[in-house]
């Protein structure tokens, strides 16, 4: 493939039998971000970095035994160690590139990054919620307590009459941003995230209107965030990974599938939260709750492997599940005649626990964090595991700074639904417009008690 360039400065081509060789990558080359990673692999490597085997975006090195890590995406790169250790390196690195150095991280990749050294980080998306409201005509819209009520889950395929109606609304690039959300700072988002994907080519109005609900949710969290506590997470000797797992047997419409739902911590504090539909049909409670456990047990795994790659001390790995069949089938094989039909790989926990010590916990179904990964909830249950998995805004819990909504008269239910029956229009039209004549919902903050739902521990 030929490509042209500018010539080089100061460079006399004698009519066309010179051909200039370019010794770098250009912009806008597909194998352009793999040449430059390339070149960033072996200056880090000369340096003494090593790049994990278990993350190739993470490099790692020590210095006088202190942990320095250095995780890229692309050409955003981060620093993490002593404030000696990384001078040094960015020195190092300059020698070699041309560098901007930011100071403290505040902001990366949509990510709003609030950092006490003394009691937490916080990852929040305000300004990016903001956009999505913008763009959606959303700010003045009324505010809801839950993202999706417990009747999400009803949620049909639209017919292709609905379909055509609804072709003209933004629902893929609503739930596209929804998505982004749910991978940066908002993990409680997954399931109605998850519920609202499962139609991006069969939607209807009524996946726009439940797409709607979770801006609503929004506008009233929008300075929440994931936060790490500093001072829960120091009251452990060593790295304590634990893991929740949970199922929602046969709740997939038509193909009656389970969803898997899991959360994972380290010292307290969440390191991944994911839900999905299963892959194989399950038989019975039981058998889903053992590949909801199967496939979280797997991702510990790989947190275990992290941790023990930089060197870290660590404790055993627990797993917590509210099945005791389930919990019974991952230590020994049980009763032929109801196991036979399991596939190999959802009893890979069972080699976990015989050889790496994985410990086995029970936890009550109404503790169990990972609930809130497999299906929409009532708010108080969303509101408490939303809680333990540390969405909150910095130096509050969630359940101490979420907005309180006075409950709607008859008239101004009235009001919402026809203003929803109109606001079900292209994206470009303003809402505000619409909803002139309506009443403002008065909004007041109330102080609340801590939810007491946190799971047992081993």
């Amino acid at each position: 493939m030929w490509i042209l360039v500018p010539r080089p400065k100061n460079a006399h081509i004698l009519r066309s039998k010179w051909v200039w060789t370019l010794k770098k990558s250009i912009y806008g080359l597909r194998q352009s971000p793999r040449n430059w990673n390339n070149t960033l692999h072996i200056v880090l490597t000369e340096f003494g970095f090593h790049q994990s085997y278990k993350d190739e975006g993470m490099y790692w090195i020590r210095i006088e035994d202190r942990l320095v890590l250095l995780p890229i995406y692309v050409d955003d790169i981060l620093l993490v160690g002593k404030e000696e250790d990384v001078d040094f390196v960015d020195a190092e690195l300059t020698k070699r590139f041309k560098l901007k150095c930011l100071g403290d991280v505040n902001y990366l990749l949509g990510l709003q990054i609030h950092y006490d050294p003394e009691t937490h980080v916080l990852f929040r998306q305000t300004k990016y919620i903001q956009d999505i409201m913008a763009k959606f005509n959303m700010e003045s819209a009324y505010l809801v307590r839950i993202p999706m009520t417990v009747d999400g889950v009803k949620l049909a395929n639209a017919s292709p009459g609905e379909q055509e109606k609804s072709e003209r609304l933004g629902y893929r690039s609503l739930v596209g941003c929804l998505q982004y959300l749910v991978s940066g700072s908002r993990p409680e988002l997954g399931t109605a995230v998850r519920i609202l994907s499962k139609v991006l080519d069969k939607y209807a109005v009524t996946h726009w209107r439940a797409a709607k609900s979770v801006l609503r949710y929004l506008i009233g969290t929008q300075d929440m965030g994931l936060q790490f506590d500093f001072k829960e997470a120091r009251q452990f000797d060593k790295l304590k990974i634990e893991v929740y797992t949970d199922a929602n047997f046969a709740s997939e419409g038509g193909d009656m599938k389970s969803v898997t739902g899991f959360t994972v911590f380290c010292n307290g504090q969440l390191i991944s939260a994911k839900c999905w539909k299963q892959n194989t049909l399950a038989e019975s409670t039981c058998e889903a709750e053992l590949i909801a456990a199967n496939t979280g047990i797997h991702e510990a795994i790989w947190l275990e492997q992290l941790v023990d790659e930089l060197g870290l001390k660590r404790e055993t790995t627990a797993l917590y599940c509210d099945s005791s069949s389930a919990r019974e089938l991952m230590k020994h094989a049980g009763k032929h005649r109801r196991t036979k039909q399991l596939n190999r790989s959802d009893l890979k926990i069972r080699e976990y626990v015989k050889k790496r010590g994985v410990k086995l916990g029970p936890v009550a179904s109404k503790e169990n964090v990972a609930d809130i990964m497999t299906k929409p909830l009532p708010q108080e249950a969303f509101q408490g595991h939303r809680d333990t998995m540390g969405v909150s805004t910095a130096g509050v819990r969630a359940d101490e700074s979420h907005a309180f909504i006075e409950p709607l008269t008859s008239e101004e239910k009235n009001v919402r639904d026809q203003n929803d029956s109109e606001a079900d229009e292209p994206m470009t039209k303003n809402v505000n417009e619409k909803q002139k004549g309506r009443r403002g919902i008065p909004v007041r903050f109330e102080k609340r008690a801590r939810a007491k739902c946190w799971p047992k521990r081993l």
